[in-house]
């Protein structure tokens, strides 16, 4: 889906690492984080997060993505960060249309530098 809401500006391939419950009913622990394809290239910060049932997990995962790739273009592209959701607007309508073009491309350029 980052790839298609990246307009194709993006290759984005996932793995993705759900942690296990500490007892049957409790939330299920996830973290997340973006980063370029070599080992030692930049990421994004890590940001975890607990979900109650997997039918949420998407939702959440759109959610905490939009919230990370707005902070690292805030912070490390010098553009201005994308506007947050608008009430109603889900995560996915937000990685869609509220990232430009010009941020995905910075974006994906600052992932892709090996860090020194």
């Amino acid at each position: 889906e980052l790839t298609l809401s990246s307009s194709g500006v993006l290759k984005v391939s996932s793995d993705l690492a759900v942690g296990k419950r500490i007892n049957s009913k409790g939330p299920i622990p996830v973290a997340l984080w973006l980063s370029g394809p070599a080992k030692d290239s930049l990421s994004t910060d890590v940001l975890s997060f607990t979900v109650d049932k997997t039918e949420v997990l998407a939702d959440e995962v759109y959610k905490i993505a939009f919230q990370l790739i707005s902070s690292h273009i805030k912070r490390s592209v010098k553009l201005t960060a994308p506007s947050d959701p608008l009430p109603g607007e889900t995560p996915l309508q937000a990685l869609q249309s509220n990232i430009t073009r010009l941020s995905w491309r910075e974006f994906g350029k600052s992932l892709n530098t090996i860090d020194p």
